[in-house]
């Protein structure tokens, strides 16, 4: 409604630009994500920052290795000396690093792209605060298409560009990317306190779409990095209940389906816990919502969950028909892949490693071994950039390939490795899981009584209590 009276009353275009942002932010909070990315692009192309509305993953790479000769040819002494000045192209940057956080659910082809434009109009103009936030954003897209060892250069100098502009204000869209959404080098626990950070200094700089984005960042990595769930449980109550109050409708759908997915592993009596359906949501009508909010990333991680949790209550077939239709969708389309690769998406991409080993074991090599040595191959490079976070994920998978190929010694040594790997790095989760599928394996390859196999199961049923996943327990 305010919108509208500044639209009537103002005489210029250039009256009407704080407006069209809060009009954009509207659309985004209430989840008509294509609308408001529309908006904000069409308010873009009257300032002549000129964007591809929908950009393939050529494109983007393309934009992305621009972007990167035109940083490197000018020394960042240079770049970030002097300030920008001109008010369209603050406005524009302001307008970007909103469509940023809009096209991360819906398009990230054209996330991409905003990202680099506004690190050009950086280059261009010189240097505003969001300038800072454009580094750290550029930084998680260099790291997470590939190139993991420049993305951390970018990633270090966005958080000195923040102690030496005292930039204060920006942490909570840097430290986003830097720590919730870059894959992570160093031990990924130590982010979790860097999480909290950030979405309590986003509600003292009173941006609540950025809070609302971090408390959601928070609970899906401590999800997938094996923090207590009942702490999960209780920090994500938390969250939802702001988030209801905050009207912001793609960060409650996709916490409310973390909290649900908590619930199925603590819950005993929970029936069927790949169906993300419960105390908190019902699956088929947030399935339908994602639809027609054309939130891409909520359906990807819908799939996700579901094919993690069928892979931990052993429910295999359906964890092969999720993976298949995960396939089906996304093979060939680089929204299954590129710029996706954040710390869970790795953990995802785990999963569908193991499931396509099994398959591959019990079913049918010749389909599902190329779609494991895919994963493997790129659990490879996140292993050898982060032994820490990824070590032990991929000494698991080697061990499942070795059981696969009826390869026991390398089996053998690889579990070893992956439980011993898992217990130092404290990934009390993923100890469990390897604890239970080296079990499985010295059941099936020595019998059920096997020593190894009698005391492993133990263990892991151990562990799964430590970590609070009492419904898992209950299966074993």
């Amino acid at each position: 409604a305010n919108a509208n009276i500044v639209f009537a009353r103002a005489q210029a275009f250039d009256d009407k630009l704080p407006a069209y942002l809060s009009l954009v932010q509207s659309f985004g909070a209430q989840g008509s994500l294509l609308k408001a990315v529309n908006i904000g692009l069409e308010v873009l192309q009257t300032l002549g920052v000129i964007l591809p509305a929908k950009p393939d993953i050529d494109t983007a790479m393309m934009v992305i290795d621009q972007t990167r000769a035109m940083l490197e040819s000018i020394p960042s002494e240079i770049i970030f000396s002097q300030f920008m000045q001109d008010e369209k192209a603050l406005f524009a940057m302001k307008m970007l690093s909103l469509l940023f956080r809009l096209t991360f659910f819906c398009h990230r082809e054209l996330m991409a792209v905003i990202v680099c434009r506004m690190v050009q109009l950086t280059v261009e103009h010189g240097v505003c605060n969001i300038s800072i936030v454009a580094i750290g954003n550029y930084a998680y897209i260099l790291a997470n298409s590939g190139n993991l060892a420049v993305g951390n250069k970018y990633k270090h100098l966005a958080l000195s560009l923040i102690d030496q502009f005292n930039a204060k204000e920006v942490i909570p869209q840097v430290y986003t990317q830097l720590y919730a959404q870059m894959i992570q080098t160093d031990p990924v626990q130590a982010t979790f306190p860097q999480l909290e950070v950030t979405y309590r200094t986003a509600l003292k700089y009173g941006d609540m779409q950025l809070y609302c984005g971090a408390m959601n960042r928070d609970i899906a990595t401590r999800f997938f990095f094996g923090d207590s769930l009942q702490s999960i449980e209780t920090s994500a109550r938390s969250h939802i209940k702001t988030m209801d109050l905050l009207h912001e409708k793609p960060y409650t759908v996709s916490t409310k389906l973390f909290l649900q997915a908590t619930l199925n592993l603590i819950n005993p009596a929970c029936q069927d816990p790949s169906t993300l359906t419960g105390e908190i949501t019902n699956q088929e009508a947030l399935l339908a919502l994602a639809e027609e909010m054309n939130f891409s990333a909520f359906l990807m991680q819908v799939s996700r969950l579901r094919i993690y949790i069928a892979y931990l209550f052993r429910q295999l077939d359906l964890a092969s028909e999720l993976v298949e239709n995960v396939l089906a969708k996304y093979t060939g389309s680089g929204e299954h892949n590129l710029f996706l690769c954040n710390g869970p998406v790795v953990s995802g991409t785990f999963h569908v490693g193991l499931v396509s080993l099994h398959t591959a074991r019990t079913k049918n090599a010749g389909r599902w071994l190329p779609v494991a040595g895919l994963c493997m191959e790129r659990m490879k490079t996140w292993s050898e950039a982060s032994p820490w976070n990824f070590g032990h994920m991929m000494r698991l998978m080697e061990a499942e390939d070795a059981y696969c190929k009826e390869d026991d010694d390398i089996a053998k040594a690889a579990y070893e490795d992956a439980i011993h790997l898992a217990g130092e790095h404290k990934f009390i989760h993923d100890q469990a899981l390897c604890l239970e599928r080296a079990a499985l394996y010295y059941a099936d390859t020595c019998g059920d009584a096997s020593d190894l196999s009698v005391r492993y199961m133990a263990e892991a049923r151990e562990l799964y209590a430590k970590w609070g996943a009492f419904g898992k327990v209950a299966t074993m």
